[in-house]
Parts: C-alpha cells; sequence; structure tokens
C-alpha cells in the first residue's frame, strides 16, 4: 500500500468504531481489492496552533517506525480535507477492556500469562526504539481473530530524544485511571511510566475494576501518589506471586517499579508453576485455569 497514493474516494466506510478527543476511527474496506482496515481520522483542525500540527504527524511517524507483530500495523496515511487520515490494521478481536468485562469475575489466568507476556513484547520493541506510550491501557491494547495482542493507539507516544519529553502535563497526554504519579504531578519521568500503565492493566485483568478510581481529577491524584495497594487485589482469584508483581509495577517510585524484562520473566516462572499445580490437581477444574472455548 505504501507505494500508491490513497484519497478517501478508495475506501468504503462501514462503521464508526472508535473515537476520541482528536478524531474517530471507522472500519472500512478498499474498493479495489475489498480488504478491511481500520481508518483513523485526525481533525487536524483541533489543533490550533500552528506548533501543535507536529502532533498528529509525530504519531504518524512513530507509527511508521515501528515494525513488529505486537504493534498495530501501519499501512498508509493521506489528508483529506481538514483530516489526516492513518490506514491501519484492523483488530477484529475488540481491543482488551472489552474482554476483560466479558470475563467474570476475572480474566483466566493462562489468558492473563498469555497477554501479559505479548504485551512485554511490544512495550519492550516501542521502549527499544526510544519511544515511550504513555497512554497504555487495555482500550489501547487490540486483539485478534485468534486473541493475540497488538498495542495502538500512538496518539500521545513521544520519542525520548525530544526535548519536551519531560515537559509538564497537557490536556490529553494519557488516560486518568493509568496514569502514574509522575505524569499525574508534572515530574520527571522515563520508560517505568509505562510500567505503571501496564500495572494498571494487569490489576484491571486480575479484578476487572480500576486499580485507582475517584469522583475528580484532585482525588484521583491524591490516590494515585498516597503509595497505598488497592486491596481488591487480595481478593482476586490469581497466584500471589501475580500480586506482587502487579503491586510491584504500581510502586509509586518509578525506581522501584521493574522493568519490562523483569516482568516476563516473573510471569514465565509463575506460569511454568502454574502448568506444574495442572499436573498435580491443584485446580479442581480447568475453567478456573483455561479459557480453552477462546469466546472470552
Amino acid at each position: 500500500m505504501a507505494n500508491r497514493n490513497f484519497s478517501m474516494c478508495d475506501f468504503t466506510v462501514h462503521e464508526k468504531i472508535g473515537s476520541g478527543v482528536f478524531g474517530e476511527v471507522f472500519k472500512v474496506k478498499l474498493a479495489d481489492t475489498q480488504e478491511e482496515y481500520a481508518l483513523k481520522k485526525i481533525n487536524l483542525q483541533k489543533f490550533n496552533a500552528e506548533k501543535e500540527q507536529i502532533y498528529p504527524r509525530r504519531e504518524e511517524k512513530i507509527h511508521k517506525s515501528l515494525l513488529h507483530e505486537r504493534i498495530v500495523a501501519f499501512k498508509c496515511s493521506f489528508i483529506d480535507q481538514n483530516y489526516l487520515c492513518l490506514v491501519l490494521e484492523l483488530c477484529r478481536g475488540g481491543n482488551l477492556s472489552q474482554y476483560i468485562q466479558r470475563n467474570d469475575p476475572c480474566v483466566k489466568i493462562k489468558s492473563f500469562f498469555k497477554f501479559t507476556k505479548q504485551i512485554c513484547d511490544g512495550l519492550e520493541y516501542i521502549h527499544s526504539k526510544d519511544i515511550l506510550h504513555r497512554d497504555l491501557k487495555p482500550q489501547n491494547i487490540f486483539l485478534t481473530e485468534r486473541k493475540t495482542i497488538k498495542i495502538g493507539d500512538l496518539g500521545v507516544a513521544r520519542l525520548l530524544e525530544d526535548p519536551k519529553c519531560r515537559s509538564i502535563l497537557t490536556v490529553g497526554i494519557g488516560t486518568p485511571y493509568y496514569m502514574s504519579p509522575e505524569l499525574m504531578n508534572g515530574q520527571e519521568y522515563n520508560k517505568q511510566t509505562d510500567v505503571w500503565s501496564m500495572g494498571c492493566t494487569l490489576y484491571e485483568m486480575a479484578t476487572r475494576e480500576h486499580a485507582f478510581e475517584a469522583s475528580t481529577i484532585a482525588d484521583l491524584k491524591a490516590k494515585v501518589s498516597s503509595g497505598m495497594i488497592p486491596t481488591k487485589l487480595d481478593q482476586s482469584e490469581y497466584p500471589s506471586e501475580i500480586k506482587q508483581l502487579i503491586s510491584q509495577m504500581i510502586q509509586t517510585d518509578q525506581n522501584k517499579r521493574p522493568s519490562v524484562q523483569k516482568i516476563r520473566e516473573s510471569i514465565c516462572q509463575c506460569e511454568q508453576q502454574q502448568t506444574q499445580n495442572i499436573s498435580s490437581g491443584y485446580y479442581s477444574t480447568r475453567d478456573t485455569y483455561d479459557d480453552s472455548s477462546g469466546l472470552g
């Protein structure tokens, strides 16, 4: 697709599948091949100042640069009137937030292991390119038909080499429920800010609830900055090693959070132990462990 100039005339729009502050996402078909894609339309008029025009272009640039099986694939881009249009891989399995809500009381542990390792793979690759995601959350983690993970929505991702990378928060940077205390407080941050967001995501898989909730941003900021680990995690059916790992990921001090590589190693060790537990009859039924139905 990259060698061809496209316009909206080349696509048939079928339905809206997402929306945000700066644009909308549609399921589309390429007219001449009938191949399906996700088309993200970013409204450039929402970026008032001339200097703000770099933000949507930065998303385009970053997405183009990331080529990995755990990242939503970039296909092409074009301008349509006042919109920057990004044509992306279509993930037919929805997003992780939808998957979590379909699984009560929590995501089955086998799926948890699989998803977490795949999120680690994608995030480690992003970080290897000196890029921070800054808005990692279940709604931005997508699933294919085969229930494999694809990290997407890089609208607030930023290059570490960017001199503005450690600037004080502005509207639209990150999502409050998953935002690290250093981001909340306008402090310097690094790759570990994505580990916090991932920790909040894993917490949600374990409990089907946000790690931190409040009725106002000020109260949420106070909770996030308090250093208190939410008690709902204690009630999760997950092994104690997983609960401990999630607690470490949402430590207020970013220097005390584990690296993405360490998280993956811990998950693999725990998965090996749980597999042994299955063999020895630790679980009364496989349903506690396995979502082998694939229905999610």
